[in-house]
């Protein structure tokens, strides 16, 4: 699926997208379309967020892991992007948090 025709749009649309592909769980082609937005931009950590997302729910976790924490020089503030990472660590087994 090309995404290129929504380069530069509002983010609402990456929103719809990610949306899109969860209900209908097409995991691999949300994959392929975030990694396609992330090429054409690469400073957005929402867009990694949605690639790793989409990798956990591949059991891609070690890449997903990988992704989160490319992404976070990007903005380390990003509360929802570190839950997220903090949920692919404990379900690889490398985080127990709370304890």
């Amino acid at each position: 699926m090309h995404v290129g025709a929504y380069e530069g749009l509002p983010k609402v649309y990456t929103f719809i997208w990610f949306m899109y592909f969860d209900k209908l769980e097409r995991y691999n082609d949300a994959e392929q379309c975030f990694r396609q937005i992330i090429n054409n931009d690469p400073d957005n950590a929402e867009h990694y967020n949605g690639l790793a997302v989409f990798l956990t729910k591949q059991n891609k976790i070690e890449e997903a892991v990988s992704v989160y924490k490319k992404s976070i020089p990007i903005d380390p503030d990003y509360f929802e992007l570190l839950n997220n990472l903090a949920d692919a660590l404990q379900k690889k087994g490398w985080f127990r948090g709370g304890q």
